[in-house]
């Protein structure tokens, strides 16, 4: 078992799947109408911070979103 404070092997995540659950849920609960960068100031109201510790920004909630692999309603109606 790890220590929380260290360094994750190259290409394992940053996180325990308990922290990807929450931002998950909270993105998908958001983004159907809310900008990014309303998502991203939730995100920083909760004091939670990206997977590498920075506070959100816009770009940080769009790759999130991307990276995951989130469909949200509002991407899906954008492809229909």
């Amino acid at each position: 078992m790890s220590a929380p404070n260290s360094v994750p092997e190259f290409g394992k995540p940053l996180r325990d799947p308990d922290y990807y659950l929450t931002i998950d849920r909270i993105v998908n609960s958001l983004r159907p109408f809310s900008t990014l960068r309303a998502v991203a100031t939730h995100l920083n109201s909760l004091g939670l911070r990206t997977p590498s510790g920075l506070i959100w920004h816009r770009m940080h909630a769009a790759n999130y979103i991307r990276q995951r692999g989130l469909i949200t309603n509002t991407s899906a109606a954008l492809t229909n």
